[in-house]
């Protein structure tokens, strides 16, 4: 283990620092950080890293994970190398340590080359005087950096790497940002790796490890669930989505700040407009964005200046802004994951706030186009998994703080107490489909054989019995042997398409991309990988719709 500093070493100014008690952690923690009490896990973690040991770390936005690596990175002696994903973030930690008096350093892309060389040629010194190292997973793996390690093991004063944000590793490591995937490099030096994260699934804990080569990592998790967060699902229609979000924050949260994030740059713009235009302050952001425009919007929304941030996914990893009272999604995100790390945004000061998804079924065929263009069949597959649990958790009925604590694999006793939209009404029935979801398989193969293509609505339809010229007759659906089959099942046609809509999430149905020189962009249907099983009845299907 490394040499244990004082107080008075760990600071850079001649501030008046109190005597040191026998317990140094909680001495950091309330004399630098101004903080009285550990809260949760932070002691467990703190003591776990200071015994130079590899660690996994889940904590939930606003839990408090940064000081779970600075006070132990405070209370030794060495560098702690912390490796973040994003520019605004490290510039947001840096700023916050050196605001405490503490001596820390960083190298990123918007440095001159001979600034990054000082800090490089500095930390290779035999006594640096700084105390915590931030940097890009990209920078961490360059020529320069992994030189500048080298020396600092040999000086002995690389203290232990910190990967902060460790979902990265599994979420990015794969080809948008592959030096995520690359981090378990760092191994080579000698020294223990904490990964941080807010949210992993088990799977994704697992693939945390494994990349970074943390063989023997000891996991300290928190519970997912946060009490004070509110969560619900609001329909949206197509044409009119960006006034509906508009109007959502107008009637609810008119005084009050909040994130909305968007699946396009294109519609930061737009929303971040309508919501000026309806007398609401508001600023976007996105990752097309020069540094300086990102930076003035940001700090305009951070100091209250603007209530509103319209941003695409680039916006808040990291952001420490604790009135936060609403986060609404205007599209699906990608997965669960995703949507948790963006909502948990939300009431990081323990205050009630509101996390809304506005949801329509065919936001889901963009994301498929998107996952269409993955680079290996394995992690497509993945990708639409994620997704479709998405869909799955915009259709149920069931509580959705007990969905989301179900993914994250959290065994935690857990009471709603009517803090989700399904918990505050009364859900319908459950009822046995499977009879009814083997018809609908037996329409889709006999229209298959009528037309190649067929989509979800003419499914629908087919299987209820309608004579719609345009979607059935004039295709030949109504000659076909199950044609209204499901005649008397539903009162309706939107309930027909949900319920087709509910056997392609799970994985009954299929819906494929059509080829690019196709004149039309409606995904067609086909059967899924599940329907065999089901038509062999050694599956069911109970729905609540």
């Amino acid at each position: 283990m490394a040499d244990v500093t004082s107080l008075q070493e760990a600071v850079i100014d001649d501030r008046q620092v109190p005597q040191p008690s026998d317990d140094p952690y909680l001495d950091i923690l309330q004399n630098i950080f101004h903080h009285q009490n550990f809260r949760g896990i932070q002691r467990d973690a703190i003591e776990c890293i200071a015994l130079d040991k590899d660690a996994l770390v889940v904590i939930p936005t606003g839990g408090g994970k940064s000081s779970c690596y600075w006070i132990p990175g405070m209370a030794m002696s060495g560098v702690t190398v912390v490796i973040t994903p994003l520019m605004a973030l490290q510039s947001d930690q840096v700023n916050k340590l050196r605001n405490y008096g503490i001596n820390v350093c960083s190298v990123n892309s918007s440095m001159p080359a001979e600034e990054r060389e000082i800090v490089f040629h500095s930390l290779s010194q035999p006594e640096t005087t700084f105390k915590f190292f931030y940097l890009t997973p990209e920078f961490a793996l360059s020529p320069p950096a992994m030189a500048c390690f080298k020396s600092m093991v040999e000086n002995k004063s690389l203290l232990r790497f910190i990967v902060d944000e460790a979902h990265c590793v599994d979420m990015w490591g794969q080809n948008f940002r592959p030096s995520y995937g690359e981090l378990g490099n760092l191994k080579q030096f000698g020294r223990p790796i904490a990964a941080f994260t807010g949210t992993a699934t088990n799977l994704t804990k697992e693939k945390i490890v494994k990349n970074l080569g943390l063989d023997e990592a000891v996991v300290i998790q928190s519970t997912c669930n946060r009490s004070n967060l509110i969560f619900n699902v609001v329909s949206k229609s197509g044409p009119h989505a960006k006034e509906d979000v508009v109007k959502y924050v107008q009637d609810n949260y008119r005084d009050s700040c909040g994130i909305v994030y968007c699946s396009t740059t294109k519609d930061t713009v737009e929303l971040a407009y309508i919501f000026k235009s309806k007398g609401l302050s508001a600023v976007y952001y996105h990752g097309k964005l020069d540094f300086f425009e990102k930076n003035d919007n940001a700090k305009a929304w951070l100091s209250g200046k603007a209530s509103v941030m319209c941003a695409t996914s680039a916006f808040g990893m990291g952001i420490d802004k604790p009135n936060v009272r609403f986060v609404v999604h205007l599209s699906l995100p990608k997965s669960l994951e995703e949507y948790y790390q963006e909502a948990g945004r939300a009431g990081r000061d323990g205050t009630k706030s509101h996390c809304t998804l506005m949801y329509r079924f065919e936001d889901r065929n963009k994301l498929i186009q998107l996952i269409s263009k993955s680079s290996s069949e394995e992690h497509l597959e993945f990708q639409m998994t994620s997704l479709n649990k998405v869909v799955s958790y915009c259709m149920s009925h069931v509580c959705r703080r007990k969905l989301l604590m179900e993914y994250f694999d959290d065994e935690t006793e857990a009471n709603c107490n009517g803090t989700c939209d399904n918990c505050s009404k009364t859900p319908p029935a459950i009822k046995d489909y499977t009879n009814e979801s083997i018809n609908v398989c037996h329409c889709v193969e006999e229209m298959l054989a009528v037309n190649a293509k067929i989509n979800v609505k003419q499914v629908a339809l087919a299987f209820k019995g309608s004579k719609s010229k345009r979607d059935i007759e004039s295709k030949g659906f109504h000659v076909i042997s199950h044609y209204g089959s499901g005649r008397n099942v539903f009162n309706n046609d939107a309930d027909a398409i949900k319920f087709v809509q509910h056997l392609i999430v799970h994985e009954v149905l299929l819906e494929n991309i059509r080829a690019v020189d196709d004149r039309f962009t409606t995904p067609y249907i086909t059967l899924g990988k599940k329907a065999q099983s089901l038509i062999n009845r050694e599956i069911c299907v109970f729905l609540m719709i």
